[in-house]
């Protein structure tokens, strides 16, 4: 939850367009709708009971992610950042925050989020 609420905070200071969050189960979603950031949660999962579920909470848009597991972090990133400014999200410029565990698709491993901003 400290990431989740540090991640708002940042959000919010560098005034972020989105925030993406990965998730397997949707607790860091649910911990970022708490705090209610002004920024829409755009939640990546592999999960479809996640990303049915994710559209219950404050300011969340479910991301169903489809392909191999092994992409990676960066891969998509860019991918979901394509995704979100074909559909309004965000625009070239904007600065986002992401938030993710070191380990790619691990449960409860959220521990890390980066200021990036869309190309």
């Amino acid at each position: 939850e400290g990431v989740a609420c540090s991640a708002v905070k940042t959000a919010s200071d560098v005034q972020a367009a989105l925030i993406l969050v990965f998730t397997e189960t949707g607790k860091t979603s649910r911990y970022l709708s708490k705090y209610c950031p002004q920024a829409p949660i755009l939640v990546i999962t592999r999960n479809p009971q996640t990303a049915r579920q994710t559209h219950i909470s404050w300011g969340c848009i479910a991301y169903l992610e489809t392909g191999a597991s092994t992409k990676g972090h960066d891969v998509v990133i860019g991918e979901v950042l394509e995704y979100a400014k074909a559909n309004g999200l965000c625009k070239v410029g904007d600065r986002v925050v992401a938030i993710h565990g070191v380990h790619y698709h691990v449960e409860g491993g959220t521990n890390m989020f980066r200021v990036l901003t869309v190309k």
